[in-house]
């Protein structure tokens, strides 16, 4: 019987806007991230995958996008625990964070949709909000 050999994640980015190809190494709204050195326990060996989608132009939400995707990254990364329960905290951060700024009235009111995605070993465990 073959034994079962961990997943590896073969990732790369097409980032079109009107049909043009853009010539950029990361796309707004999208993080892959392998662990990185200091982590919690038993993150060592997961791969996180984040899909975040803002109202607006992409221009207009690149910033904000990528503060978010370092917010979910930090956090999860940092949370102890399950992986589902360290992805629901992570992602509650980052709502927490879209939400103070839409309170304060400094910019325009911006709303979402995240889908996050942890590889660890053969298991894929995925959240969405």
């Amino acid at each position: 019987m073959p034994t079962p050999r961990d997943l590896q994640a073969v990732t790369g980015y097409l980032y079109l806007i009107e049909g043009a190809v853009q010539e950029t190494n990361s796309v707004p709204g999208l993080l892959v991230q392998p662990a990185p050195a200091k982590t919690a326990r038993g993150r060592n060996r997961d791969s996180l995958f984040v899909h975040l989608s803002l109202s607006g132009q992409p221009a207009d939400t690149a910033v904000l996008s990528q503060d978010l995707l370092d917010i979910i990254s930090q956090h999860y990364f940092k949370s102890t625990g399950s992986v589902t329960a360290a992805l629901r905290q992570a992602v509650l951060e980052a709502n927490q964070r879209l939400l103070r700024l839409n309170l304060s009235g400094s910019s325009t009111v911006r709303e979402g949709a995240v889908s996050c995605a942890v590889l660890r070993g053969q298991e894929l465990f995925m959240v969405q909000a």
